[in-house]
Formats: structure tokens, sequence, C-alpha cells
């Protein structure tokens, strides 16, 4: 049955102009007899506080009715390990309208057993990123991720331990990326790089990319990429990421080529797609 509501364009601020944004007061009235009609509500609620001193954990976002919509700008990243008072076949909504980053911890013991997220990454957090959002149903055990869009790419924060090397060593400095990003779709995660200026040292034949966000991969694969030697020019090579819970793009020059030569003026470009867990 479809339900179709009509109203009047009514003054009601006092601006004596008709028109104008409904008061909060007239919308809980309205929505609330909406509601009744059709069995749901969706309600904004207040964000958690962010004071930087940890996770959130059993969110008490004030669920109402059979669906509960939540727009969230906060001042910092966030994680957040629960939320409260779910019932089974309750729907909520997370929508990133700020310019941080929330991410949302897969079945974490620091929240109530009812108040826990069931992801499908397992390895590392579920991100909404800023324009994101994500959608859980309660199946009376958990929250049951039913729809996730990242919203924009992910910069990690620098980091020089996520670059490194199988011999010598491979420094990377934080004005040397102009790239190192992620994003999140299902069970796969897209990985782009741009590194310049680098430093390697000791003759390494493979150099190696954290893969962000504390995800291992779950398959085996080899993706082509580009890289510039010591500084001589831009080469077709390779990379490899190895199944089994892996946590590096393990980058070679190409097969049987050898090591990468001493130098600040190594570059590394690519973008690869893997399956984590």
């Amino acid at each position: 049955m479809a339900l179709i509501v009509r109203t009047a364009m009514i003054d009601d601020d006092g601006s004596g102009e008709v028109g104008t944004v409904l008061n909060n007061a007239w919308k809980q009235e309205f929505y609330g007899q909406i509601d009744a009609a059709i069995g749901t509500s969706v309600v904004e609620t207040v964000p958690p506080p962010n004071t930087g001193s940890g996770p959130t954990n059993d969110w008490n976002v004030g669920l109402s009715g059979g669906n509960t919509l939540t727009r969230w700008a906060g001042a910092a990243d966030i994680t957040i390990t629960g939320v409260v008072g779910g019932q089974a076949g309750q729907s909520w909504t997370f929508k990133n309208t700020g310019s941080k980053v929330a991410y949302f911890a897969h079945l974490s013991g620091a929240s109530a057993a009812s108040s826990r997220f069931a992801n499908a990454l397992t390895s590392g957090s579920t991100p909404v990123a800023p324009g994101g959002a994500i959608t859980y149903t309660h199946d009376g055990t958990n929250w049951l991720l039913v729809a996730h869009e990242q919203g924009a790419w992910i910069t990690p924060t620098y980091n020089g331990a996520n670059f490194s090397s199988n011999a010598g060593s491979w420094l990377v400095e934080a004005g040397d990326i102009a790239t190192y990003a992620y994003r999140v779709s299902g069970k796969t995660i897209t990985v782009s790089w741009y590194l310049q200026a680098t430093t390697v040292s000791g003759s390494p034949t493979q150099l190696r990319i954290l893969i962000p966000g504390g995800y291992n991969a779950a398959k085996s694969s080899l993706h082509p990429i580009v890289h510039d030697d010591a500084g001589v020019g831009n080469a077709g090579s390779f990379c490899l990421i190895t199944g089994g819970g892996a946590t590096t793009i393990d980058c070679y020059k190409a097969y049987g080529a050898g090591s990468f030569g001493a130098s600040a003026a190594t570059r590394l470009f690519g973008t690869v797609s893997l399956e984590v867990n």
C-alpha cells in the first residue's frame, strides 16, 4: 500500500514567510504519525563525543522504530565497536557527512555481544569515509552488514614502517608520497601508490608496501606496475601478493632482473585490487 502525504505551505518558525523549514517538534509529531501508519521510522541522532581517548563502545544512537538514520560529522577519526538496543528486524544506517573517517570494528569484545557488528571484512575494521554510508540489520544476535559504500579514498597517516624491503633498506619519507591511498568494497581492497625520490640501499630484490587498514590477503595474485630504478627511467615490472594472510605488496623490478640499485631517486607506481580477509 502506498502512502501519499500532502502538506500545506506553512509559517512554522515565526518568520512571516511560508514554506520555511519545519521545526524539530513538528517533524517529530509528523513522523510519529507516519510511523503509526507504516510501522517504521527514520530519525536523526546526535553523534558520539570525539575525545580521541579511544573507541566508542556500546553507542546509544537512540534507535527508533524499524529504521534509524544517523548523520555524523565528527571532529576526529573514530572507531565504533557497537550500537546498543538493537532488536531483531531493526535497521540502522550511518551516513558520514563530515571530513573524518569512522571505522566499524568486526565483532569487537569491547561492546556487548548484541551490540557488535558482523562485517564482511574480518582482518580489519570497515571504514566509512566522507560521503560514505553503512547499513546494518539486527538479527537478534548481532548487527549484520547489509550495505556499505566507503565514500572518499582514505590516505593512511604517514608511517615509515609501511614501507620496507627484503634486504638492505627502503626509506620512504612523507614528502616522497604523492599518493598512498585505498578504498574497500565488500571483501576487495584497492590500493594505489605514487612514490618518488625514495632511498634504496643494500641491493634488495623486493620493495614492500603494507596493505593498509590492517587487512591481510586472502588469495595470491600478480599485478603489473611501473618502477624507476635509481632514476634511469620508467620500466614495467610486477608485484606479488601472497595469499593466506600476507600483509604486504611485494614489488620486483622484473622476473630475473635482479636487485634495486642504491639510490635516492627510486620511484614506484601502481594500483592493485585484491581480496582480503
